[in-house]
């Protein structure tokens, strides 16, 4: 919502011919696909990815994961909360790839019975942000992610969130295939670098 829609209306205005389809998804297929020609842009996460050569890319922002339960949760009567505290809870999230495993189990300890809890990270996982904020308004389950995506809920008092002790960030980059060009492609990218870049 905070990136792609105001380049949509903006697109739609300058082309109206043009269509678009938008797939979310918290996987690797993203930049397989984008590699096939699939998609022509990516925005996603890539600190996991180890081999980028064969892409333009460009980091957009970083942004801190959050953390969010319902106001009855008790957690918040220990706010601000360690990280390790929120990953022995009952968290759920969208998937953790083995740049966040690494990531959360250093956060642990770093040690097997770190990578061990982590294996159980998280309690329901789902690419769905709208699914896992209502889940977190229903039962004492902590949501873990990005601030707008429960923008409403934090907005309707549905969930508050966790203030803690340390920061993890998350990095919203995007990319496309090097010397690949059209001109609906190369207006998405210009502004994208333009509106967004850091």
């Amino acid at each position: 919502r905070t990136l792609i829609s105001p380049l949509i209306e903006q697109l739609l205005q300058e082309m109206p011919e043009l269509r678009i389809r938008i797939t979310v998804s918290a996987t690797k297929e993203p930049l397989e696909s984008l590699r096939r020609g699939i998609l022509d842009v990516a925005i996603c996460d890539l600190t996991h990815t180890p081999d980028l050569s064969d892409l333009d890319i460009q980091v957009i922002m970083k942004k801190p994961v959050s953390f969010w339960a319902r106001p009855q949760h008790a957690i918040h009567k220990d706010a601000p909360v360690l990280l390790a505290d929120i990953f022995r809870a009952d968290l759920i999230a969208p998937k953790f790839h083995k740049h966040w495993q690494a990531a959360i189990a250093a956060v642990l300890g770093g040690d097997q019975k770190a990578w061990g809890a982590v294996e159980k990270i998280p309690k329901v996982e789902c690419d769905d942000y709208g699914l896992l904020a209502d889940l977190a308004c229903r039962r004492d389950l902590i949501f873990g992610g990005m601030r707008d995506a429960v923008a409403q809920h934090a907005m309707l008092g549905l969930l508050k969130e966790i203030p803690t002790k340390q920061e993890l960030n998350w990095n919203i980059c995007a990319a496309r295939r090097k010397n690949v060009s059209f001109p609906a492609l190369d207006s998405l990218w210009d502004a994208l670098i333009c509106r967004f870049s850091e």
